[in-house]
């Protein structure tokens, strides 16, 4: 499971300085395109964190908790990580993959 912050939140008030070469657009818009490599390269489920930024953990526990929780279900079982839609949303996680 690859677990990425929203695409697009690159903070407002960051400084054009601090992505140089890059604009922060382009800068959200490349670690986009590297996290759906990764997800794929890991033949992963791949979830958006819709509010989190970087440390998802402190900022989406509930969002967290449940996937762990999720991928421990799946491994007692031998199975594969299944995800209820409803819950997923209301943890306001969306699944990109």
């Amino acid at each position: 499971m690859v677990v990425s912050r929203a695409f697009g939140t690159v903070p407002s008030t960051s400084s054009e300085r601090a992505w140089r070469p890059l604009t922060p657009t382009e800068a959200d818009h490349g670690w986009r395109a590297r996290q759906v490599q990764w997800a794929r390269r890991l033949n992963a489920v791949h979830i958006a964190a819709d509010t989190g930024r970087h440390h998802v953990q402190g900022h989406q526990p509930d969002l967290v908790a449940y996937l762990v929780g999720q991928v421990i279900a799946a491994n007692r079982t031998g199975g594969r990580v299944t995800l209820d839609p409803a819950h997923l949303t209301a943890a306001e996680g969306t699944r990109l993959s």
